[in-house]
């Protein structure tokens, strides 16, 4: 068993018993929704069913900033329930994130919203309309992109911010997947792309935030996610010969190189590590 794989079965025991004392966190129901659809273990089945019921309860009390969080939760339930109240809840938290459409400034924040509200759609549960969602999609990188610079005109002093890439990165690779326009997924190349040539480490892995000058673990997680969906990207024949891409780049051996350096970490991440297991399982959302 390699690494990550013992890090990811140590981290789903530690997940159950976490769950044990606190809430759920959204990241650690949707890798227990994938661990179980995975293996089958009746552990996970018995932490999941209480943890979905507690999530479906509680939702519409939620902070508005976990809103995306528990909208890619009932997306990925909806895959496995037939209980209405998944339907429901993801219609709802849907409907809150749009209300924030044409006024959020937070990039992360933003796309991530976006990110799962694309989700939904794609999955029939949001109502918001696809266009609706690549509009806003739009407004928010429009806003911070600047050519050959990432998303640094909305950054103080200039400093990239990793979280903003990422979840932009992210945002646009599902607008790709799910109306298959080619210029999402190139910028998204080229936001990690970026990424690397200004937040890289040339000694060690995982990148750096611009503001803070630290490694912060969710954001390196998510953007291994990234990282494995574009390397998918580039294993398509058909993909390479319509795409502009990076020629030399190998992002899944960058994806694993991230996920190795973070394993030791992962211990002490407590239900904050749920990420990285979904990390590990080739990228932050499922294919559509």
């Amino acid at each position: 068993m390699d690494s990550i794989t013992l890090a990811v079965e140590r981290l789903t025991d530690a997940i159950l018993q976490a769950l044990e004392r606190e809430e759920p966190s959204p990241a650690s129901v949707r890798l227990l929704l994938r661990r179980y659809a995975a293996t089958g273990r009746d552990d996970i089945l018995r932490a999941l069913e209480p943890a979905l019921t507690r999530a479906l309860d509680a939702w519409a009390q939620a902070p508005r900033d976990e809103f995306a969080g528990w909208l890619m939760v009932f997306v990925e339930a909806a895959v496995v329930s037939e209980d209405d109240r998944v339907r429901e809840a993801a219609g709802g938290l849907a409907a809150g994130l749009r209300e924030s459409w044409g006024r959020e400034r937070r990039i992360a924040v933003g796309a991530a919203g976006v990110d799962a509200c694309l989700r939904a759609e794609a999955a029939g549960l949001s109502g918001a309309g696809l266009q609706a969602a690549i509009d806003e999609l739009e407004r928010l990188v429009g806003a911070a992109y600047e050519p050959g610079e990432g998303l640094t005109r909305a950054a103080r002093g200039g400093r990239a911010r990793l979280a903003d890439h990422v979840s932009a990165a992210s945002a646009l690779l599902t607008a790709h997947e799910c109306t298959g326009r080619l210029p999402y997924s190139m910028l998204a190349e080229e936001l990690m792309q970026f990424v690397a040539r200004t937040l890289g480490d040339a000694d060690a892995a995982g990148f750096l935030d611009g503001e803070t000058a630290s490694k912060p673990f969710a954001d390196n997680c998510e953007a291994a996610s990234v990282l494995y969906r574009l390397d998918a990207l580039h294993r398509s024949a058909d993909y390479r010969e319509a795409a502009v891409v990076a020629p030399a780049a190998d992002y899944g051996r960058d994806a694993e190189r991230i996920l190795l350096w973070l394993a030791p970490q992962v211990p002490e991440a407590g239900l904050g590590g749920a990420v990285y297991g979904l990390a590990a399982a080739g990228g932050f959302a499922p294919p559509l």
